[in-house]
This record gives structure tokens, C-alpha cells and sequence, in this order.
């Protein structure tokens, strides 16, 4: 765990409210869990859908969590408007196997990477049973994108997409993508990053909107960079031990950062940043889904934890209040 000091403010969009559910993406279904006391979550409800454990987003506007399947190829849209009967509204086939997503919750646009080759895909999700294909941006420039990162600047129509894997050149790339038009995605600029690292499959973003600052993370290293309207700053380290699965800023502690990380095998997979808490899903004995008070980053404090069988294969998380860890998708 690293908590590395930046004198920092919340990326626009933070929660104005505590999280009341957790959605938990496993093997075979999607999981509600109540977080209302974080000392005792419980189980909600599940809906069978083959996930494949894969990334997710949730629409506040639309009442629903958006899935990509991993290996299979599909982005699964469910109705959580009701979490005791979740419902599956949609399965679409998609070109290729998602590493990353986000979403502009007010302008109903998912963005999404492509893993075998970074093209990154801009998607209407305004009727979340029809969602449509928009745009595809080939020159991001990203030889490959395996569980690489977006994260959006909303007031400034800008994305900020990272590989996760290094690039046949032996870099790691950032790109910033003008998302003003979701129908004509441009891209502005890049930045590389060489590496010694063998398997860099780990890659957040996470902006500091205020101070156009941009913190990109593989599994061993974190940089930072400046970015403007059209261009990228030059690089400088952020963090020898990178940022594992998570970056993000807390509301109220503006001169932090922490990196999600608990230990190497227990990372925080969304956040509740109006109670400055942290969601991790660990897979062992138990199996479960555990909430920490993270108000003091250098100190993380289990308050309570929840097990479950379907935890067994390591998924992803995402709260009902914000995007996951070290993205913001909304205003």
C-alpha cells in the first residue's frame, strides 16, 4: 500500500451521498449487496448471466449496471432499479474483449477499449434494452490495451486512455482522446513510458481535473502528467510500486492519493468517497466481499465483511454512487 502525498482535489462528480449498494460482478451473475451499514452488508438478490467476472459501470441515470464478459465478447446491460429483482435488458455481441470502461452518465455514452488492439469504441446507452454503436477511434495508438484504463474529464470532453500491457515497442502509452463529438473521437496526443515490467496488466487512471494532472498506473509504476485542451505534459514518476488496481482521490483529503492497494492480493475495487470507504473482493478462505474505513489511507480499518461462495472467482465491484476505482463518470 502506498499513499503518496499531492496537494490534489477530487475529480468533478464527486458523491454527495453515501453508497447504499454494491454490485458485484462474478462467474455467473451479478451480486447486490446492501453497504448501507458497512459494518454488516448483506446480500440482496442475484441474477444469473455469464459475466465471466468482467468490468462494469453503473448508470444512476438509467438504473442500470453495464458488463463486459471478458473472453465471451458481449457488454450485458441489467436493470438494478429494483435490487431485489435485477434483470438482464440486453446482451450485446461486441467486436472484440473489452479491458476497460467508462461512462458519461448524462450524455447516456459508454466509451470502452478494446484489448487486442486499443481501438477505443464510443456506445449509445440512452435505451439501455437498443444500445447502439456510435464511433470507433483505430488510431488511438495502443498496439495492445489488456486491462488498460479510460477515465473522462467531462467538463473538458476529454478521455484519458492507458495500456495495460506493454506495447510491442516496450512502452506503456497514454492518449488523450477528444470525446466533444462521441460520434468523431479524435486523438490529440500521447505519451510513453518504457518498462522493464513482463506482465503490466494492471492500468488506472485517475485525473485531477482542477490541476490538469493525469496519474496513470500499470502494476509497478505510476506517472503523472499534465495535460491541457490538446496535449500531454512531459511525464514524471509518481511511485516506484505503482497503483495495483486502484487510484483515487478522497473528498476532504486533498493533500493524498492512495492506490486502492491493502495488501498485494487485496485491492479496493470501488469506492464510497462520502464516507471515505473502500470495497475489496477477496478470493480465499472466506470468499468475500469486504468494506474498510479508508479515512486515514495510510490506515485502512475493516468495519465488516460479507461471504459468499460466488466470490470465489475474483470479479469486479462497483458502487451506486460513483464510478470505479480511479475513474469519474459523471459531472
Amino acid at each position: 500500500m502506498s499513499v503518496i502525498a499531492r496537494n490534489l482535489m477530487m475529480a468533478a462528480g464527486q458523491s454527495n451521498q453515501p453508497a447504499t449498494l454494491v454490485f458485484v460482478s462474478t462467474g455467473s451473475s451479478l451480486i447486490s449487496v446492501d453497504v448501507s451499514d458497512l459494518s454488516a452488508p448483506t446480500k440482496v438478490s442475484e441474477v444469473s448471466a455469464d459475466l465471466n467476472a468482467g468490468r462494469l459501470v453503473y448508470s444512476k441515470k438509467r438504473n442500470h449496471v453495464f458488463v463486459t464478459t471478458k473472453s465471451d465478447n458481449e457488454i450485458i446491460s441489467i436493470d438494478v432499479s429494483n435490487p431485489a429483482s435485477m434483470a438482464v435488458s440486453q446482451t450485446l455481441s461486441i467486436p472484440g474483449e473489452a479491458g476497460a470502461l467508462a461512462l458519461d452518465n448524462d450524455g447516456d455514452i459508454l466509451y470502452w477499449l478494446r484489448m487486442d488492439n486499443g481501438y477505443l469504441y464510443s456506445y449509445d446507452v440512452s435505451n439501455p434494452s437498443n444500445i447502439t454503436q456510435i464511433d470507433i477511434l483505430t488510431s488511438v495508438g495502443l498496439t495492445s490495451a489488456v486491462s488498460g484504463a479510460i477515465s473522462l474529464d467531462l467538463a473538458n470532453k476529454r478521455a484519458l486512455v492507458s495500456s495495460g500491457k506493454i506495447v510491442t515497442n516496450g512502452f506503456h502509452q497514454l492518449s488523450l482522446v477528444d470525446i466533444s463529438d462521441p460520434a468523431n473521437m479524435t486523438e490529440l496526443d500521447d505519451s510513453t513510458r518504457s518498462t522493464d515490467e513482463l506482465n503490466g496488466n494492471y492500468s488506472k487512471v485517475a485525473l485531477d481535473v482542477k490541476n490538469k494532472t493525469v496519474y496513470w498506473s500499470s502494476e509497478r509504476y505510476t506517472t503523472s502528467n499534465s495535460y491541457s485542451g490538446d496535449t500531454i505534459g512531459a511525464g514524471s514518476s509518481a511511485g516506484d510500486n505503482g497503483a495495483s488496481l486502484g487510484l483515487s482521490y478522497f473528498r476532504k483529503r486533498d493533500s493524498e492519493f492512495f492506490d486502492g492497494e491493502i495488501s498485494s492480493s487485496n485491492i479496493l475495487m470501488t469506492f464510497d468517497d462520502y464516507r471515505l470507504a473502500g470495497f475489496s473482493i477477496i478470493n480465499g478462505s472466506p470468499d468475500e466481499l469486504r468494506c474498510y474505513d479508508v479515512s486515514d489511507p495510510s490506515s485502512p480499518v475493516l468495519l465488516g465483511s460479507l461471504s459468499d461462495a460466488a466470490f470465489s472467482y475474483v470479479g469486479n465491484a462497483i458502487a451506486n454512487v460513483r464510478g470505479p476505482a480511479g475513474t469519474y463518470a459523471y459531472k
